[in-house]
């Protein structure tokens, strides 16, 4: 295979790979943004902060914080464990749902927070 022959067959394969690595990401991770008043059920992240997010997390882990659907919308909670199909809730989400709530409501697991320069971050954001 010549230097051309091989040039000319990547040129032709990125942008294939290019569009399968980005429909693969768009699939996994995304972006939420933390919810304010009463759906905010944890103290890890004021309200306004977007958030990086595992769609289909594998594990959810003890202390982990995660995006859960409601019927008043998205809720921001965090876990205190998680058997199987059921995922049972810390701080005030076990409060609010104190027989646990299923896997399939979760709707993402907080990978990292980036928040707004317009509000000061809380002491163990900085």
């Amino acid at each position: 295979m010549t230097p051309n022959t091989l040039a000319r067959w990547l040129r032709r394969a990125i942008l294939p790979l290019a569009l399968a690595s980005g429909l693969l990401l768009y699939l996994h991770y995304g972006f939420l943004t933390v919810p304010g008043g009463e759906l905010l059920l944890t103290d890890a992240y004021p309200a306004g902060t977007s958030c990086l997010v595992a769609k289909r997390p594998a594990e959810l882990p003890a202390g982990s914080v995660v995006f859960l659907a409601t019927a008043d919308g998205l809720a921001l909670v965090r876990v205190e464990r998680a058997d199987g199909e059921l995922v049972r809730l810390a701080d005030a989400g076990g409060k609010a749902f104190p027989e646990g709530v299923p896997r399939a409501a979760v709707r993402g697991l907080v990978l990292s927070g980036f928040v707004s320069s317009s509000e000061p971050a809380p002491a163990g954001l900085r």
